[in-house]
């Protein structure tokens, strides 16, 4: 017999930018679906497919770690929620039943559904007016410090209303060009050029994904827009607006 197991996020350690600063993730990962391939007398190969659900003490310490504050606003729980972990939590439709905070109820679509708490959270807050939710106009990032955040909550924001293209991180799915806005106009003058012409290059991607060949027609993840903006960045000197000059690459 042959088992896989499929964990929430390949990743040994997951770490989290809030505010500029990183934290290990306390919640620890698991399977969330194990595959077994068993071969019989016949040598028939036959492949069960199984969930491994939260026990309750998990689901209720989930909840309580990202329960919606009431200060928040809802934009803010999105992007907390992704910061601290939330791309790699993986909840079924019984799972994320019941309330997470202040009016907020992370069922989406009836059926058996799972997606990560991120994505919940997101399809929760896509049906409000962009105002009521606190929609940001404008996302700072001072500095190499702020940089990360700032692409992450652009790729939140995006996954408000794109919330299907993704059923783990909103910084794994393509860039939608008019959903760089808020991010543009929070940029330091000297990377403004840079981002508007990738913005620029996105749009003229053609939507047929079978139109030409190789890397000119790749759109890129938000993941891969932060580490093209890092490189920019470090080539041009980039300075935060207290003179702090960018880390050497480890």
């Amino acid at each position: 017999m042959q088992t896989e197991d499929f964990w929430c996020n390949s990743d040994d350690e997951e770490v989290s930018e809030v505010e500029g600063t990183f934290k290990s993730q306390v919640i620890p990962l698991r399977p969330l679906v194990k595959t077994e391939t068993a071969v019989d007398d016949d040598d028939e190969i036959h492949t069960t497919t199984r969930t491994m659900p939260w026990t309750p003490t998990e689901l209720e310490r989930i909840k309580e770690k990202y329960l919606r504050r009431p200060s928040e606003s809802a934009v803010e729980y999105v992007w907390r929620v992704s910061a601290e972990g939330g791309d790699r939590i993986m909840l079924s439709e019984d799972e994320a039943g019941d309330t997470w905070g202040p009016g907020v109820f992370l069922t989406t679509m009836p059926g058996d559904h799972c997606y990560s708490l991120t994505a919940r959270a997101a399809y929760w807050t896509g049906g409000m007016d962009p105002r009521e939710r606190g929609e940001l106009l404008e996302i700072r990032a001072k500095g190499y410090s702020d940089l990360s955040a700032a692409v992450r909550k652009a790729a939140c924001l995006q996954a408000m209303y794109d919330w299907e293209e993704f059923r783990k991180s909103p910084t794994l799915a393509p860039i939608d060009p008019d959903r760089l806005a808020p991010f543009i106009r929070g940029l330091p003058d000297c990377l403004k050029p840079f981002t508007v012409e990738t913005r620029n290059r996105i749009r003229e991607i053609p939507d047929n994904p079978n139109h030409g060949q190789g890397q000119r027609n790749h759109i890129p993840t938000w993941n891969e827009f932060v580490q093209e903006t890092d490189k920019y960045g470090r080539q041009m000197g980039w300075a935060t607006l207290t003179g702090e000059k960018p880390p050497d690459p480890t």
